[in-house]
């Protein structure tokens, strides 16, 4: 498997992408939304502040809460960003008639899925970082560290990369880049939520017996980007809000902090779950758009 850093695929992409005026305004709406959204929280939650020993714990939990709403939102931004910066990556070179050209290069079809998905993450990336300064805002309240924050954009990069993978595989099974792109948003929907509601079923079906154990998490839950930054989140704002999360899906933690019989971070283990499905979805594009097929057909005859 030879990745190489100078990819002609990425290098066009990103002259392309990063040069437009596209780029620029979509950079500036994003942090725009991001900006309205903390100034509003702020502008209410400070008329309630106090002075004193008490306006301390004030402004942290403000800045705890803040940091909550930016973390949400940027997540969700993310998640409507992403599908529609892949979708057309392999659909929109067919519609340009460029794909065969495209596969006539010396490039492997696994190098030309790569670049186009490093392409579309990289400008993903772009927008985490220019919603560095706000979030360090919450650091004027305290309660979040830098380290917090760089698990934080972690775990938005494995997100996004995920999803455009998602997004890239659709990408290759349909010919034009709307169905792409509408059926893309349909089946990320429809995983956010049926794993939700299957996970919320099995827990109900588990505690109605009188017998079930105290501890219970679906496997499926873990599949779901939602639960790790959930825990991500409550594990940052501390014990309370960890205990508060944890209890919510049926896990009781110990003296420790730690969740008995639970060997691995619900975030860490939807971490290796999108690396996991990332993988299957860059080798199943790379197959799809490889014209061995082509090749296999005209030998028959």
């Amino acid at each position: 498997m030879d990745m190489k850093l100078n990819n002609p695929v990425l290098r066009s992409e990103l002259k392309v992408k990063m040069r437009s005026f596209r780029t620029i305004l979509g950079i500036i709406l994003y942090v725009g939304i991001l900006v309205f959204i903390a100034s509003l929280y702020y502008s209410i939650a400070s008329q309630n502040r106090g002075y004193g020993y008490g306006a301390i714990n004030a402004n942290r939990e403000l800045g705890s809460t803040l940091y909550t709403l930016i973390a949400i939102f940027q997540f969700a931004l993310i998640m409507v960003i992403a599908p529609a910066q892949t979708s057309g990556a392999i659909s929109g070179e067919r519609e340009r008639q460029t794909l065969d050209l495209l596969l006539c290069t010396r490039m492997s079809a696994f190098e030309i899925i790569v670049g186009k998905l490093i392409s579309s993450l990289a400008f993903i990336l772009l927008l985490v970082v220019s919603s560095l300064p706000l979030f360090s805002l919450v650091f004027l309240f305290g309660g979040i560290t830098p380290g917090d924050l760089i698990t934080l954009f972690f775990f938005y990069i494995i997100i996004a990369m995920a999803v455009g993978s998602i997004s890239i595989f659709f990408s290759t099974v349909f010919k034009r880049t709307m169905v792409a792109t509408v059926v893309t948003y349909a089946v990320i929907f429809a995983w956010y939520v049926l794993t939700l509601i299957i996970s919320i079923y099995l827990m109900s079906r588990h505690y109605m017996d009188p017998n079930a154990s105290a501890q219970y998490v679906p496997k499926i839950l873990y599949l779901n980007p939602m639960f790790g930054l959930g825990d991500i989140i409550s594990r940052q704002l501390g014990a309370d809000a960890q205990a508060g999360f944890r209890s919510f899906f049926g896990l009781r933690m110990g003296g420790s902090g730690q969740v008995p019989n639970i060997s691995i971070n619900p975030w860490i283990a939807n971490v290796t779950l999108m690396f996991i499905l990332t993988g299957i979805m860059i080798t199943i594009s790379s197959i799809r758009i490889r014209p061995v097929r082509i090749h296999r057909n005209m030998g028959r005859k």
